[in-house]
């Protein structure tokens, strides 16, 4: 596991940049939800929602309770934001 950790951080540099430059500019343009720890140091320093707000044209986002390991701190919460979204009528109205 620490292998494959350290090789997905490695990425983030040998591959993640050039593929990351290569998108700029592009939209999404189907519905997406964007959910992060509102109490991580992500949610604490950054607008998370404005950091997508130009790439993601149907975007929803819902900061919730935890950090980086939001989904295992608050599996049940995250599990209704993914259902709330996934019933909304942005998603079904497909």
């Amino acid at each position: 596991m620490i292998h494959a950790t350290c090789n997905d951080y490695r990425a983030a540099i040998d591959v993640d940049f050039a593929l990351d430059a290569a998108d700029l500019g592009r939209e999404i343009t189907c519905p997406a939800l964007v959910l992060y720890g509102a109490d991580g140091i992500m949610g604490k320093l950054y607008d998370v929602p404005a950091t997508w707000a130009d790439r993601l044209t149907h975007m929803q986002s819902a900061g919730l309770p935890g950090g980086h390991f939001f989904v295992d701190e608050h599996p049940t919460g995250t599990a209704q934001a993914l259902l709330d979204f996934l019933l909304s009528d942005t998603v079904v109205g497909l």
